[in-house]
């Protein structure tokens, strides 16, 4: 049997400018070494 949590966020506008930073860091991050590994 699987258990699932979820939980619900609520961010201030400060976490969220800190949240879009980190995913566009972390979008670029992956797709450059996504773009890397479909050269080889």
């Amino acid at each position: 049997m699987e258990k699932a949590y979820k939980f619900r966020f609520y961010p201030t506008k400060t976490q969220i400018k800190i949240l879009n930073s980190t995913f566009g860091c972390v979008r670029y991050v992956y797709n450059h070494f996504l773009d890397l590994k479909q050269k080889l």
